[in-house]
C-alpha cells in the first residue's frame, strides 16, 4: 500500500480542524443566541421592629374577700306577729358571731276580748358554716332572754289608751331560751344573703303554765318549741 504524500496529509489534517470548529460554533436561531435574563432573589418578609416600653402583664383574676359582716330578717316571724332581725360576724375562718332582737306583739290588735301578749328580747350564738364568709351549711348554738307581757282579756281601746290594769290574769314574766340550729344559708355576688333551716329551742319562763295566758305560754312557756328559719338580707 502506497503511503501518503505530505501534501495530502496536510491537506487532511486541516479539513479534520474545520470540521471542529464548525461543530462548536451555536445555530443562529437557537435558545443559544438569546440571553439569559437574569434570576431575582426573593422579596425578603418585612418585620415589624420591636415595640419599645414596658411588656404588659398577664391578666390576674382576684377573687374578692370574704365579707364580713351580714344583716338579716326573718319575714315569716310577721305572721305570728313577731319582729326578728339578727347580725353575723364573720370572726375567723368559718366561725361566726351571731346576735339577734325580737318584739313579740300577738293578739294586741284584736278589739274584742282576747288572749294577748307582748315583749322583746334578743339572744346570741355562735355559727359554723361549711365555706368561709357566711356562705353555705351552717349549724350552731345560741342562747337568749326575754320579758314578757301578757293577758287573758283584753281590748285595743285599752291597749291604744296604754290601761292594761282592767286586764284579768295579767303580768310579767322573763323566759331563757337555749337552742341549736342547722341549715344552709347562700351570698350571691351583689351580697344579697337567702338562707333556711330547723333548729330546737328549750325555754325555761319565771311562771307556769297555770299562772299565764295559753297565748303566752305556747310561744315563751317552759318547755321544748320548733324552730324554722327563714331568713333574707344582705352581706357587706
Amino acid at each position: 500500500m502506497a503511503r501518503p504524500t505530505p501534501l495530502l496529509a496536510l491537506a487532511l489534517t486541516c479539513m479534520t480542524a474545520s470540521t471542529r470548529t464548525r461543530a462548536d460554533e451555536p445555530v443562529a436561531g437557537t435558545s443559544a443566541d438569546v440571553p439569559a435574563s437574569p434570576v431575582e432573589p426573593p422579596a425578603a418578609t418585612p418585620v415589624d421592629p420591636p415595640v419599645e416600653g414596658p411588656v404588659a402583664a398577664p391578666i390576674e383574676i382576684v377573687e374578692p374577700p370574704p365579707r364580713k359582716n351580714a344583716f338579716l330578717v326573718y319575714p315569716i316571724a310577721l305572721w305570728l306577729g313577731r319582729i326578728s332581725l339578727a347580725y353575723q360576724r364573720s370572726l375567723v375562718g368559718r366561725h361566726v358571731l351571731a346576735i339577734g332582737a325580737f318584739a313579740q306583739a300577738s293578739g294586741f290588735l284584736i278589739p274584742t276580748d282576747a288572749q294577748a301578749m307582748a315583749g322583746a328580747g334578743g339572744e346570741i350564738g355562735y355559727l359554723f358554716y361549711s365555706r368561709a364568709g357566711m356562705s353555705g351549711f351552717f349549724f350552731g348554738p345560741s342562747v337568749g332572754l326575754g320579758r314578757y307581757y301578757y293577758a287573758s282579756s283584753l281590748k285595743l281601746k285599752d291597749v291604744l289608751a296604754g290601761d292594761f290594769s282592767i286586764t284579768k290574769n295579767s303580768g310579767f314574766f322573763s323566759s331563757f331560751a337555749f337552742s341549736f340550729d342547722a341549715g344552709y344559708q347562700h351570698i350571691f355576688k351583689n351580697g344579697g344573703l337567702l338562707g333556711f333551716g330547723l333548729g330546737a329551742q328549750y325555754n325555761f319562763a319565771t311562771k307556769t303554765e297555770q299562772e299565764m295566758s295559753p297565748i303566752a305560754f305556747l310561744f315563751a312557756g317552759t318547755g321544748v318549741r320548733p324552730r324554722f328559719l327563714f331568713v333574707v338580707g344582705a352581706a357587706l
